[in-house]
């Protein structure tokens, strides 16, 4: 019976110290994270570099989709330096408000506060979308 009281103090010695030391890894993470979670009516929105893109579009739209492989192909291009998000403006029409959101398709380049630094509707070609791109690097 002795032993059975050992090996479950034991046990539970064992669980509190796992829980403690997660909890000291958590808050470690917490003040060491590369990303900024930008609070917008949509929910917490994490962001990796110093910058984001949005598309907003509509999936099913012709015009959204001509640009699908321009964006792709800068995207991949500019990876290191910048998210990017595409938006479906039918999907997620909190975030397409807070950003006024008239025509598709719309880019929007914001800093890791949740600002708006550049931004642009209309169809881009893959010159101008890296030129877009670019400006924040002024």
């Amino acid at each position: 019976m002795k032993f059975k009281n050992k090996l479950i103090l034991i046990s539970i010695i064992l669980v509190i110290l796992v829980c403690i030391l997660f909890i000291i890894f958590k808050l470690y993470d917490n003040n060491n994270n590369n990303f900024k979670k930008v609070n917008l009516v949509s929910g917490q929105i994490e962001q990796t570099k110093e910058y984001k893109l949005y598309e907003f579009g509509i999936k099913e739209n012709s015009v959204c989709k001509s640009v699908d492989n321009i964006v792709e192909e800068v995207v991949d291009k500019y990876i290191e330096d910048i998210d990017f998000e595409y938006i479906d403006v039918t999907e997620n029409m909190s975030l397409s408000n807070l950003y006024s959101i008239n025509s598709v398709p719309t880019f929007i380049i914001i800093d890791i506060n949740g600002n708006v630094k550049y931004r642009k509707s209309g169809v881009m070609t893959k010159e101008e979308l890296i030129d877009f791109i670019n400006n924040i690097k002024k």
